[in-house]
């Protein structure tokens, strides 16, 4: 448990990230700006549900010619820093909005910044 959900037990948002995760789900044009648009949108959500986050996802992932798993990928990745964990939404609602975003902010900085 300590090893694979240190994502959760951590207090800092400073995760390593999965190497090969970040050749795989952090390519493309559409990916970063998709995340951006999406963190966007969950700021801006009164409740912090699974069944809101999941929706609000996919319709930022349609509105950017993405399929639903382009923009869950890289999200898990943020948020956990690896390629699998348990439910991303499950996930996402114990991790909370703030940390939430403020670990997809983290992420999309060190991706801007050429540091990942």
């Amino acid at each position: 448990i300590p090893v694979e959900g240190r994502f959760f037990l951590s207090s800092s948002d400073d995760l390593d990230y999965d190497a090969d995760g970040v050749k795989k789900h952090l390519g493309g044009d559409a990916i970063a700006p998709g995340l951006r648009a999406l963190a966007l949108r969950w700021a801006a959500l009164s409740s912090w549900e699974e069944s809101e986050l999941e929706q609000e996802l996919r319709l930022v992932a349609e509105e950017c010619g993405l399929a639903g798993g382009k923009l869950i990928h890289p999200v898990r990745l943020a948020v956990t820093g690896r390629t699998a964990s348990p439910g991303l939404f499950e996930v996402l609602a114990l991790l909370g909005k703030e940390r939430t975003l403020a670990r997809i902010d983290r992420l999309l900085d060190r991706h801007s910044t050429g540091l990942l």
